[in-house]
């Protein structure tokens, strides 16, 4: 009983630590963009060649801006050199005005309601999809998947800025499997952005899967948690990502 009630308060003491750090992080990134920001993240850390893999397209600080979001378009080829589109996951959009259209060469996801309604603030994930390695790659490629992105606000006013409006998401191709505990997002550093994808999944906004609930699970590598990825692990990333800890 004394283990479970202290147990109980570590988890709350963690989680309140960790959403008073995060909050100040959120709200310094706010005041640096003030603007609704797009990211991809991959559910493996590396595929197999001839393997598919589940892409997510997020917005990860779209309800702590103050600019509401009336039109999106996001696209990406059907084909690059190393990877060929599978299916998107139509049916599960972040609205029912969502769109998906296909042309000779992309894949398009388009927001854009005819009675020009925005999008849900508390909106995290716009949509997913599943690409697939050509067979005949070459073990530790590096295929990328490059994403032109358009939004608007209520008067389809462009309110995202990208370079070029393009962003580019990279995944290895390898038949070996590695994952770096804490780097849940697979860009190959571990930072706040990790530690806010465990909250988020313990709190269930969002659900880790496959290579990424494994490296989300730090404490139970550290020999002191369980199978559960909760505040406790989101925790232990954010010290690490401040260098207040150096191993997991």
């Amino acid at each position: 009983m004394f283990k479970i009630k202290k147990r109980s308060m570590l988890f709350g003491m963690a989680l309140a630590l960790l959403l008073l750090l995060f909050s100040g992080f959120l709200c310094r990134q706010a005041d640096a963009a003030q603007l609704p920001v797009v990211g991809v993240s991959v559910d493996q850390a590396s595929v197999a060649p001839g393997k598919t893999f589940t892409v997510s397209v997020n917005l990860s600080n779209y309800k702590n801006t103050m600019t509401g979001i009336g039109t999106i378009m996001i696209s990406f080829p059907t084909e690059t050199k190393n990877l060929t589109f599978v299916a998107n996951s139509q049916g599960d959009f972040a609205d029912d005005d969502c769109e998906w259209l296909t042309t000779d060469t992309d894949q398009i996801f388009v927001f854009c309601p005819d009675d020009l309604h925005l999008l849900d603030q508390t909106t995290t994930t716009l949509f997913t999809f599943k690409m697939k390695a050509n067979a005949n790659i070459k073990d530790g490629t590096t295929a990328e998947i490059p994403f032109k992105i358009t939004m608007g606000d209520q008067d389809d006013a462009i309110i995202g800025s990208y370079d070029n409006n393009t962003l580019t998401r990279a995944i290895t191709i390898s038949e070996e499997v590695t994952i770096t505990l804490g780097d849940i997002n697979f860009d190959t550093k571990i930072d706040a952005v990790d530690g806010l994808q465990a909250l988020r999944h313990a709190v269930k906004q969002i659900t880790l899967q496959g290579d990424a609930l494994t490296a989300a699970n730090v404490y139970k590598a550290a020999g002191e948690g369980d199978d559960v990825v909760d505040s406790l692990d989101a925790l232990q990333i954010l010290k690490f990502s401040v260098g207040m800890i150096d191993a997991f």
